[in-house]
């Protein structure tokens, strides 16, 4: 399925490194038209993860999940 209002299509998977976010690499979206994304990466050691929403349509963009194992 793809978003047609409200869509999230440009954002970044970021973790904590201690001192600053960075984004974990290859987690950059940008184009997106999907209503679910799924990443797979190799576990960071942090205990802090985030979405950096860079672009939504409409302007508002709204997440409903975001699991992280």
């Amino acid at each position: 399925m793809t978003v047609t209002q409200y869509g999230v299509t440009a954002f970044e998977v970021q973790d904590w490194d201690g001192s600053a976010w960075v984004t974990v690499p290859g987690e950059s979206v940008t184009g997106n038209n999907r209503i679910k994304r799924t990443f797979t990466f190799a576990p960071p050691t942090t205990d802090r993860v985030r979405v950096l929403v860079n672009h939504a349509l409409a302007g508002y963009g709204r997440l409903t999940e975001v699991e992280a194992y």
